[in-house]
């Protein structure tokens, strides 16, 4: 087979997305001056894609991209009178429209490189803050000089038993540590890294969550491995024909179970575990006797919130209002901890009306995709998983305010876009090719 020239600028559209990614998921939320460089950076490299290959958007995902931007738009026109509404331009139009761009130029390969990122990555955020907690509790010597501290925004303490970590890659870890354990119960296919760096990626995302005391990641990582099998058995077709075991899932689940029984009390008893589980509790069953400061501030705002929403149930306030005597905090009056009680407020039934369709055409699309592309199911489960993980995550804590945390709602819907643009399996080289408009799909121009 003669393999094909590739396109100019592969090299360098691949060292962006590689930095880029690194970038993102080291330092989400930290220098926005940089971030912008970033983000710009990732346009370029996307609009360079375009360029050479003249890829195209199936239509599912166009539709996405203008039902979120029709949100965005409805929030901004309702809060038009609103001090802060041009600062959610960003976030709701601006940063979308960034990865969206970013979406419909990704490839296999790209894709690929991705993963792989993301592990690596993974793994050395886990490992910077189990080597960082050690030092700090006197386990292990301190090796980390004070300039790269600073630079990841590094911080420890100790809260009621629980440890707590200031690190910015830490958030990361409520879509990434998911991820990765999700990923444990598939096969590797083209797109996923090999089973070894999965593994390590999974171990030092759970033990970097757990050291880091972050409930809404401790419970992600518990949920997920129900939503990886509903994912799988949503975008599977049902076999007819008996079922066949592989006996090494056998013997590894044994092992697993027997573990788990032997460990049990002992991850039970962790003050992170306990804790997760009254914040989780208190969430859906209402406030107890032994609620803590942090719950009792977010029962109080989602009361707050609700009672706001009743207000204007179907335009809802806008981008940007705030609520009479309720300050989240002094500087950002119009910001909250309650992502999804917040935008009921703002943008009322009809914005709840078009999150719904997105859901709904993005999950059709994911299952679609698993037809088209069933060689790359396991891939599609995986960054499934990493936006369940990061829509769980953000009910508590308001993740997706930083744009940058968007890439785990993203990345599936890159796969799910490839899967559908490219119906068949490629061959063992790959070849960018301009795309051809055939009867039996549908797609938009870039």
């Amino acid at each position: 087979m003669v393999e094909a020239k590739r396109p100019f600028g592969t090299g360098f559209v691949r060292l962006v997305a590689v930095l880029a990614f690194a970038y993102l998921l080291l330092l989400p939320v930290s220098q926005g001056t940089i971030l912008l460089g970033v983000f710009s950076l990732m346009a370029l490299a996307a609009l360079l894609t375009y360029t050479q290959t003249k890829r195209v958007i199936p239509i599912p995902i166009a539709v996405i991209v203008l039902l979120t931007l029709l949100l965005g738009a409805f929030g901004l026109a309702v809060g038009s009178r609103h001090e802060d509404v041009f600062n959610y331009a960003g976030t709701y139009i601006g940063a979308p429209l960034l990865f969206f761009f970013c979406v419909g130029a990704m490839g296999q390969e790209t894709i690929r490189i991705l993963l792989k990122t993301g592990a690596i990555v993974t793994v050395i955020s886990g490992a910077f803050i189990l080597i960082y907690v050690g030092g700090q509790e006197g386990i292990l010597p301190k090796i980390f000089p004070p300039a790269l501290l600073e630079l990841t925004g590094a911080g420890y303490g100790v809260q009621d038993g629980v440890s707590a970590v200031r690190f910015y890659g830490l958030s990361t870890l409520a879509a990434a540590g998911p991820m990765w354990l999700a990923s444990l119960f598939v096969r590797t296919d083209a797109l996923l890294p090999n089973i070894r760096l999965r593994a390590l990626a999974a171990a030092m995302g759970i033990a970097g969550a757990a050291v880091g005391g972050r409930r809404a990641i401790i419970l992600t990582l518990v949920l997920i491995p129900l939503v990886a099998w509903a994912v799988k058995r949503a975008t599977t077709k049902r076999r007819t024909g008996p079922t066949t075991i592989n006996p090494g899932y056998v013997i590894a689940g044994l092992v697993l179970g027997l573990a788990a029984i032997f460990l049990a009390r002992r991850l039970i008893a962790m003050p992170v575990v306990i804790d997760t589980w009254r914040a989780a509790s208190t969430f859906f069953a209402g406030p107890g006797s032994d609620i803590s400061a942090d719950d009792a501030i977010r029962n109080y705002q989602a009361d707050r919130l609700l009672g706001a929403w009743t207000e204007s149930p179907v335009w809802g306030h806008g981008f940007g209002a705030t609520m009479a005597g309720y300050l989240r905090e002094g500087f950002l009056p119009s910001r909250f901890e309650l992502q999804y009680h917040a935008l009921l407020m703002q943008t009322g039934i009809i914005g709840a009306l078009i999150v719904l369709a997105i859901a709904v055409i993005a999950w059709r699309a994911a299952v679609k995709a698993a037809a088209s592309r069933p060689d790359l199911l396991p891939s599609l489960i995986v960054t499934v998983c990493a936006g369940a993980a990061m829509l769980i995550a953000n009910a508590t804590n308001p993740y997706l305010q930083a744009p940058a945390h968007m890439w785990a709602i993203f990345l599936p819907l890159a796969v799910i876009n490839m899967m559908l643009r490219e119906p068949r399996a490629d061959s063992d080289v790959v070849v960018v090719l301009p795309a051809v408009r055939t009867s039996s799909a549908r797609y938009l121009k870039v």
